[in-house]
Protein backbone atom coordinates (compact mmCIF):
# COMPACT_ATOMS: atom_id res chain seq x y z
CA UNK A 1 0.00 0.00 0.00
CA UNK A 2 1.08 3.54 -0.77
CA UNK A 3 -0.26 6.66 0.94
CA UNK A 4 -1.49 9.12 -1.68
CA UNK A 5 -2.20 12.80 -1.06
CA UNK A 6 -4.36 14.48 -3.71
CA UNK A 7 -4.36 18.25 -4.11
CA UNK A 8 -6.19 19.88 -7.01
CA UNK A 9 -6.81 23.43 -8.17
CA UNK A 10 -10.53 22.64 -8.47
CA UNK A 11 -12.54 21.48 -5.44
CA UNK A 12 -14.70 19.21 -7.65
CA UNK A 13 -11.70 17.01 -8.56
CA UNK A 14 -11.76 13.34 -7.57
CA UNK A 15 -9.21 10.54 -7.67
CA UNK A 16 -10.39 7.41 -9.47
CA UNK A 17 -8.84 3.96 -9.79
CA UNK A 18 -9.38 0.99 -12.08
CA UNK A 19 -8.96 -1.34 -9.07
CA UNK A 20 -12.22 -1.82 -7.21
CA UNK A 21 -12.56 -2.50 -3.46
CA UNK A 22 -13.60 -6.11 -4.21
CA UNK A 23 -10.24 -6.70 -5.93
CA UNK A 24 -11.41 -6.68 -9.53
CA UNK A 25 -10.22 -4.43 -12.33
CA UNK A 26 -13.15 -2.25 -13.33
CA UNK A 27 -13.67 0.77 -15.63
CA UNK A 28 -13.15 3.48 -12.95
CA UNK A 29 -14.37 3.87 -9.39
CA UNK A 30 -14.15 6.75 -6.92
CA UNK A 31 -11.22 6.65 -4.48
CA UNK A 32 -11.55 10.08 -2.82
CA UNK A 33 -12.43 13.74 -3.35
CA UNK A 34 -9.74 16.42 -3.27
CA UNK A 35 -8.12 17.27 -0.96
CA UNK A 36 -7.51 13.83 0.55
CA UNK A 37 -4.83 11.53 1.94
CA UNK A 38 -5.33 7.76 2.09
CA UNK A 39 -3.60 4.42 1.47
CA UNK A 40 -4.17 2.87 -1.97
CA UNK A 41 -2.96 -0.15 -3.93
CA UNK A 42 0.35 0.79 -5.53
CA UNK A 43 -0.20 -1.46 -8.56
CA UNK A 44 -3.50 0.13 -9.71
CA UNK A 45 -3.96 2.73 -12.44
CA UNK A 46 -5.35 6.11 -11.41
CA UNK A 47 -6.74 9.26 -12.98
CA UNK A 48 -8.06 12.59 -11.69
CA UNK A 49 -11.39 13.82 -13.03
CA UNK A 50 -14.63 15.45 -11.85
CA UNK A 51 -17.98 16.81 -12.99
CA UNK A 52 -17.53 19.25 -15.91
CA UNK A 53 -13.75 18.58 -15.78
CA UNK A 54 -11.60 16.77 -18.30
CA UNK A 55 -9.98 13.61 -16.96
CA UNK A 56 -6.21 13.33 -16.70
CA UNK A 57 -4.34 10.59 -18.52
CA UNK A 58 -4.27 7.36 -16.53
CA UNK A 59 -1.11 7.06 -14.42
CA UNK A 60 0.62 4.58 -12.15
CA UNK A 61 2.30 5.41 -8.86
CA UNK A 62 6.11 5.33 -8.85
CA UNK A 63 7.44 1.99 -7.58
CA UNK A 64 9.17 1.84 -4.21
CA UNK A 65 7.57 4.90 -2.64
CA UNK A 66 5.50 4.68 0.50
CA UNK A 67 4.08 8.20 0.00
CA UNK A 68 3.14 10.06 -3.19
CA UNK A 69 1.77 13.57 -3.62
CA UNK A 70 -0.57 14.00 -6.62
CA UNK A 71 -0.93 17.63 -7.72
CA UNK A 72 -3.74 18.01 -10.28
CA UNK A 73 -4.19 20.99 -12.61
CA UNK A 74 -7.78 20.57 -13.77
CA UNK A 75 -9.12 21.66 -17.18
CA UNK A 76 -12.77 22.71 -17.27
CA UNK A 77 -15.13 21.49 -19.98
CA UNK A 78 -17.22 24.64 -19.62
CA UNK A 79 -17.23 27.12 -22.49
CA UNK A 80 -19.92 29.34 -20.93
CA UNK A 81 -17.64 32.36 -20.38
CA UNK A 82 -16.34 32.28 -23.94
CA UNK A 83 -19.84 31.83 -25.35
CA UNK A 84 -21.13 34.77 -23.28
CA UNK A 85 -18.29 37.02 -24.54
CA UNK A 86 -18.94 35.88 -28.10
CA UNK A 87 -22.68 36.62 -27.89
CA UNK A 88 -22.26 39.98 -26.14
CA UNK A 89 -19.49 41.12 -28.47
CA UNK A 90 -21.25 40.23 -31.65
CA UNK A 91 -24.51 41.77 -30.35
CA UNK A 92 -22.64 45.03 -29.91
CA UNK A 93 -21.06 44.65 -33.34
CA UNK A 94 -24.22 43.77 -35.26
CA UNK A 95 -27.03 45.54 -33.34
CA UNK A 96 -25.96 48.33 -30.98
CA UNK A 97 -23.21 49.82 -33.15
CA UNK A 98 -25.22 49.97 -36.40
CA UNK A 99 -28.25 51.36 -34.54
CA UNK A 100 -26.17 54.28 -33.28
CA UNK A 101 -24.64 54.86 -36.73
CA UNK A 102 -28.05 54.85 -38.44
CA UNK A 103 -29.50 57.19 -35.80
CA UNK A 104 -26.56 59.55 -36.31
CA UNK A 105 -26.88 59.51 -40.10
CA UNK A 106 -30.62 60.12 -39.86
CA UNK A 107 -30.03 63.46 -38.17
CA UNK A 108 -29.13 66.13 -40.69
CA UNK A 109 -27.14 68.25 -38.28
CA UNK A 110 -25.29 67.20 -35.14
CA UNK A 111 -25.51 63.44 -35.67
CA UNK A 112 -21.77 62.88 -35.98
CA UNK A 113 -21.26 62.05 -32.25
CA UNK A 114 -23.73 59.16 -32.63
CA UNK A 115 -21.91 57.92 -35.74
CA UNK A 116 -18.57 58.00 -33.91
CA UNK A 117 -20.12 56.26 -30.88
CA UNK A 118 -21.66 53.60 -33.14
CA UNK A 119 -18.33 52.91 -34.81
CA UNK A 120 -16.61 52.68 -31.39
CA UNK A 121 -19.30 50.34 -30.02
CA UNK A 122 -19.04 48.13 -33.13
CA UNK A 123 -15.24 47.97 -32.87
CA UNK A 124 -15.48 47.10 -29.15
CA UNK A 125 -18.02 44.40 -29.98
CA UNK A 126 -15.72 42.92 -32.61
CA UNK A 127 -12.84 42.74 -30.13
CA UNK A 128 -14.95 41.25 -27.30
CA UNK A 129 -16.60 38.73 -29.63
CA UNK A 130 -13.25 37.65 -31.06
CA UNK A 131 -11.83 37.19 -27.55
CA UNK A 132 -14.83 35.00 -26.71
CA UNK A 133 -14.27 32.92 -29.83
CA UNK A 134 -10.55 32.49 -29.03
CA UNK A 135 -11.45 31.46 -25.48
CA UNK A 136 -13.87 28.82 -26.74
CA UNK A 137 -11.37 27.41 -29.26
CA UNK A 138 -8.64 27.30 -26.60
CA UNK A 139 -10.92 25.37 -24.20
CA UNK A 140 -11.93 22.86 -26.85
CA UNK A 141 -8.29 22.19 -27.81
CA UNK A 142 -7.12 21.58 -24.23
CA UNK A 143 -9.16 18.49 -23.32
CA UNK A 144 -6.95 17.07 -20.61
CA UNK A 145 -6.23 17.80 -16.98
CA UNK A 146 -2.56 17.52 -15.95
CA UNK A 147 -1.15 15.57 -13.02
CA UNK A 148 2.23 15.92 -11.29
CA UNK A 149 3.54 13.17 -9.02
CA UNK A 150 6.06 14.20 -6.37
CA UNK A 151 7.53 12.59 -3.30
CA UNK A 152 5.19 13.36 -0.43
CA UNK A 153 6.71 14.91 2.63
CA UNK A 154 6.17 12.94 5.83
CA UNK A 155 3.78 14.57 8.29
CA UNK A 156 5.30 16.97 10.79
CA UNK A 157 4.11 18.48 14.03
CA UNK A 158 4.78 22.23 14.27
CA UNK A 159 6.16 23.29 17.66
CA UNK A 160 6.62 26.79 19.15
CA UNK A 161 9.69 28.75 18.08
CA UNK A 162 9.75 27.60 14.46
CA UNK A 163 10.64 23.99 15.34
CA UNK A 164 8.85 20.93 13.90
CA UNK A 165 8.86 17.30 14.96
CA UNK A 166 9.21 14.89 12.03
CA UNK A 167 9.90 11.17 11.75
CA UNK A 168 13.63 11.94 11.32
CA UNK A 169 13.71 14.10 14.49
CA UNK A 170 13.49 17.81 15.33
CA UNK A 171 13.74 20.19 12.37
CA UNK A 172 14.71 23.82 12.89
Amino acid sequence: MTVVTLDADDEAAVLESDWSPNGKVSPWHLVCSAPCTLPVRADARFRVTGPALYASRPFMLPAGRDRVHVKAHMASQSIVAGAALLAAGYALLSVAGPTLVIAGLDRHHGGSPLVVSGIAVSATGAVVGTLGLISMVFRVQHKESRVELTRAMPPSLPLPGGVALEARGLVF
